[in-house]
């Protein structure tokens, strides 16, 4: 891994390393907001009212998951949340914390993935940054990670993977 270029913030330069597959290690590549300031208008739709596509494609573009088993488990989920929506009118304790687990298994779900990618790229942080993240700003998280794997074309909206990157294994 050799330093390249720099990023250039607010006239400060900091010289970034970049991988074999020529993205941005030790840093993320935007800021946690980065969809938006990229303009991408594709991206930011994708990772809002898409996520699990996104989170799929981040996934598989780094090996950690194929892309159909993470879509599934996203479609699972997104099944339970149907089913209590539909069952409310009669069990509604059974709602209220249904919708609250399904919840907490998304975001922590982004917590890991965002976790796995900022240890592959050798990005400071921390688990709980990653939770706090995943919560509160859980759209650009994804957005974010998107950007940083360039697993979407910014200015496209295609809802299959990209190749896995080589050095990754697929699992």
């Amino acid at each position: 891994m050799a330093a390249e270029g720099g990023v250039d913030i607010k006239g400060a330069y900091f010289v970034t390393e970049i991988d074999q597959n020529n993205l941005v290690m030790g840093t993320w590549s935007t800021g946690i907001l980065g969809c938006i300031n990229v303009g991408s208008l594709s991206l930011c739709c994708m990772a809002t009212l898409c996520p699990c596509v996104s989170l799929a494609q981040i996934a598989h573009r780094l090996g950690m998951y194929k892309y159909w088993t993470v879509l599934t488990a996203f479609m699972v989920l997104f099944g339970v949340y149907v089913a209590l929506a539909l069952l409310e009118s009669t069990v509604s304790k059974l709602f209220v914390f249904g919708m609250w687990a399904v919840t907490i298994v998304a975001l922590l779900a982004i917590s890991v993935i965002r976790k796995n990618v900022r240890e592959r790229f050798q990005i400071p942080g921390s688990a709980c940054e990653d939770v706090v993240c995943s919560c509160i700003f859980s759209c650009c998280v994804v957005g974010q990670m998107s950007l940083h794997v360039d697993s979407i074309d910014k200015d496209s909206c295609h809802f299959g993977p990209k190749d896995t990157l080589p050095g990754y294994n697929s699992q």
